[in-house]
């Protein structure tokens, strides 16, 4: 078959050793592989030449060289994964065992690698996925219940709804119409009022030579220039809604009560009477029916010409009594003790704000004050009532009076109050924010809870002439002068020494015999008009 085989030179055990070597090699022309270069001395068979006296030598190194090859060729084989690697040999029937090509298995091998690399991989993003989707199965099946709880709550709630709506409805309507008729019921008294009014004014036309009080205590709610009763719907109902809202009821007393007051009132009048005569016989004033401001302070300030100045007012200039600003009037007239306590029992401040002084006789002059006032019950917190309070208070008897001009209080003298025409709504507008401030919060100033909305409701109930704003004069009757010296003095030593909280005055006494005034012919009789407020001593500051 090969020309080696048909060689007839004999071979020695090492010869035939190294040809089986030779046999195995790739390149062996026997197994169709490409011929190994020949060495010098070899046969163009491709056998060696062992006769050769020098070629032997090549030839051993020749077969070295092989071998070596063939063992870095095994190196290259993993022969622990021979079973899973598929190795390259292969059986036959007539030749058993050869050789493929070793560099083919090296490159199965790293593909089989890469092949179970990427299963792994792949079984390990199946594992991640299968748990990713069984973490959003269970959120989703959690989800699922809590959907179904709140859908059946749902239908639970809107159950109830539909089944309260009905009375909630009748209930809103019923207490809709209650208001209705309460505001119904309230116009009517107001319009039965406000004629009952207008028919004791036309009376009083109607009486010769009255007297000025009894004419200047008559006063209605409304003015001339106020609604009248058929005008009353022309109102806005805002009004009268925010009037419902904030207010519970307006405390009016009945007809017959008005009549018995207004007697009584007249009776208090007729024993005043004496205040208001005069030496130079003074004609009485007829009852007024004008609105216009200038024209009505002028009837005011005519009334107050008309009184008399009693003896003893000094002629000087009187000083302020200076305080220092972090005491008040009331601390330094509350240190008193003894008789001068007494004396000072009952005295009133002004603010030059709602105070006006004649400018012809300045001994007299007149203040604001409201006619009405809002209170809040005391077992009800956020119920409100309205009443009438009486203007003069305890000012019927002589009264030591102060007042406040230009941050400076000074000792007026001792005064008793009489009732002037009430301010007029065109009066109100012409009166400056911070006087109207005033009179607001004195009107609510019984009631807790107050915000700028009411008082700005207050503000338009005057503004409608809803309410009124009283002028009571304030007739000068004497000037205590050891009473106004004793004040001076104490005022002085407490601005030397610097102590303003310690008693004074226990030491001084004060008879009615040093009071210069007219007073001692007063009646105090009983019976005064309605009210049912008293002004604090600190009304005005």
């Amino acid at each position: 078959m090969f020309e080696d085989s048909l060689s007839p030179t004999p071979r020695s055990p090492e010869d035939q050793t190294v040809a089986q070597l030779l046999a195995v090699l790739p390149g062996f022309p026997s197994r169709g592989g490409t011929p190994l270069p020949r060495p010098v001395g070899t046969s163009p068979s491709g056998l060696v030449n062992l006769n050769g006296g020098g070629n032997s030598n090549d030839l051993l190194e020749e077969l070295r060289k092989a071998k070596t090859e063939i063992e870095l060729l095994k190196s290259m084989v993993c022969f622990k994964s021979f079973r899973n690697l598929n190795w390259c040999l292969e059986f036959c029937s007539d030749d058993g065992y050869y050789f493929k090509d070793p560099f083919k298995a090296a490159d199965m091998a790293i593909e089989l690698q890469l092949a179970k690399m990427r299963a792994a991989e792949a079984m390990s993003a199946r594992d991640s996925a299968v748990q990713r989707l069984s973490s959003a199965y269970d959120s989703i099946k959690e989800k699922a219940q809590t959907i179904g709880r709140l859908q059946c709550e749902k239908a639970d709630l809107e159950h109830r709804l539909a089944s309260a709506e009905i009375p909630i409805a009748e209930a809103v309507s019923q207490a809709k119409a209650e208001e209705r008729r309460t505001l119904e019921t309230e116009m009517v008294k107001l319009r039965e009022i406000t004629l009952s009014f207008k028919d004791s004014e036309k009376d009083s036309c109607e009486l010769t030579s009255p007297s000025p009080t009894v004419a200047a205590s008559i006063t209605p709610l409304f003015d001339g220039m106020s609604p009248s009763p058929l005008e009353c719907n022309n109102i806005p109902d805002k009004m009268f809604e925010s009037l419902t809202n904030e207010i519970d009821g307006l405390s009016i007393n009945s007809k017959s009560q008005f009549t018995s007051e207004f007697q009584a009132q007249n009776e208090m009048d007729n024993n005043n009477l004496l205040y208001f005569k005069s030496t130079d016989g003074l004609t009485q004033h007829q009852p007024f029916h004008t609105c216009d401001p200038i024209e009505m302070n002028r009837i005011r300030n005519s009334v107050l010409v008309a009184l008399p100045i009693p003896p003893g007012i000094p002629d000087e200039e009187m000083k302020p009594i200076m305080i220092p600003t972090p005491f008040t009037i009331h601390e330094f007239l509350g240190n008193t003790t003894g008789s001068l306590r007494n004396s000072l029992s009952g005295y009133r401040t002004f603010h030059d704000k709602t105070t006006r002084w004649c400018p012809d006789r300045e001994e007299h002059g007149y203040f604001l004050t409201p006619l009405y006032r809002c209170t809040t019950k005391p077992r009800v917190a956020t119920a409100h009532s309205w009443s009438e309070a009486d203007p003069r208070g305890r000012m019927t008897k002589p009264t030591e009076c102060f007042y406040n001009r230009e941050g400076k209080w000074y000792y007026a003298g001792q005064y008793v109050a009489v009732r002037l025409p009430d301010l007029s709504t065109k009066e109100w507008e012409e009166l400056d924010s911070e006087t109207t401030t005033l009179l607001v919060k004195d009107t609510v100033s019984g009631r807790k809870n107050t915000t700028p909305t009411v008082h700005y409701e207050v503000s338009q109930l005057y503004a409608v002439g809803a309410l009124k704003v009283a002028c009571v004069g304030l007739q000068c009757v004497g000037f205590n002068s050891s009473l106004y010296h004793t004040i001076m003095e104490q005022a002085e030593k407490c601005r030397q020494s610097g102590r303003w909280k310690v008693g004074w005055g226990s030491t001084t006494e004060f008879s009615s015999t040093e009071t210069t005034d007219s007073s001692s012919s007063v009646t105090n009789t009983s019976g005064a008009a309605a009210g049912v407020a008293n002004l604090s001593l600190a009304n005005y500051m």
